[in-house]
């Protein structure tokens, strides 16, 4: 939820990180979103990922079939009827996500190695600007904030994903081919995705300093510059074994974010 958080601070331009007041319900509904999202992808992959040993939850029996379906349909319901209580530019948010997440799940999308990609880079974005929407319309109207402008901030979180995204291609490489899926990986190389994934966290971090936004400075682009080596050093000597540069890069997400206190009081 790094991205939600980072489009609330970046929105609201609070003077301290904690935020005040929390968007309590706001990052409820996003909770639930995600949660949806995720467990329908679940179900999807269920295949796959027990051939890779991993998200074992399903895929071993812990959890029945049924319950995994019950459980994302009432998430689906109440992560919109929530957001229709918050306003009606998040409620579009939250419709658009749950809309690009059920169709890159279950339309196919996801076995579209170039197109997957850009749902899950878009979806990022999403995550970004439902943090903006989080915060009260009549703030967003006071600080003359518009869509473009929303839009064009979104830009180096959207970048940051599609860097992170191809990478996890990279793992489960194996267990993907002997399901017959289509990723990034499969059909482009370990090479040309490493190289792909530095150039995008690169040019996430540029955006991040052409939006002239503390802000997204020291949230966003502070995660980009901290990963860019680990992403240098992988595409340089071409070493897919990078799964832990993903792990690093959530951290120093979080870390960027953290910085956004800093960019907070300058504003």
């Amino acid at each position: 939820m790094g991205n939600f958080f980072a489009g609330y601070v970046t929105a609201s331009q609070s003077p301290v990180f904690s935020t005040s007041p929390f968007p309590f319900l706001a990052f409820l509904v996003s909770t639930f979103t995600a949660g949806h999202i995720y467990l329908f992808n679940q179900i999807a992959d269920v295949e796959t990922d027990r051939i890779n040993r991993k998200l074992f939850i399903l895929a071993d029996g812990y959890v029945r079939l049924p319950v995994i379906w019950a459980e994302g349909i009432v998430l689906v319901l109440l992560s919109l009827g929530l957001a229709w209580l918050i306003s009606l530019e998040f409620f579009l948010t939250v419709l658009f996500s749950t809309a690009l997440g059920l169709s890159y799940t279950f339309l196919g999308f996801m076995n579209r190695p170039i197109l997957s990609l850009v749902m899950n880079s878009v979806g990022g974005a999403v995550t970004f600007v439902a943090g903006v929407y989080a915060v009260e319309p009549s703030t967003l109207a006071a600080r003359g904030i518009s869509f473009w402008e929303i839009l064009f901030w979104s830009l180096p979180h959207l970048l940051a994903y599609a860097a992170v995204s191809a990478l996890v291609t990279l793992p489960d490489m194996d267990g993907d081919a002997q399901c017959g899926k289509q990723t990034v990986a499969l059909e482009y190389g370990v090479r040309w995705t490493l190289q792909f994934a530095f150039l995008a966290d690169a040019l996430a971090l540029l955006l991040s300093l052409l939006t002239l936004n503390l802000h997204c400075i020291f949230t966003i682009g502070v995660a980009a510059l901290c990963s860019l080596p680990l992403f240098w050093y992988a595409a340089r000597h071409q070493d897919a074994s990078i799964c832990s540069c993903e792990v690093f890069y959530a951290g120093s997400n979080s870390l960027g974010i953290n910085f956004s206190a800093a960019a907070a009081f300058t504003c």
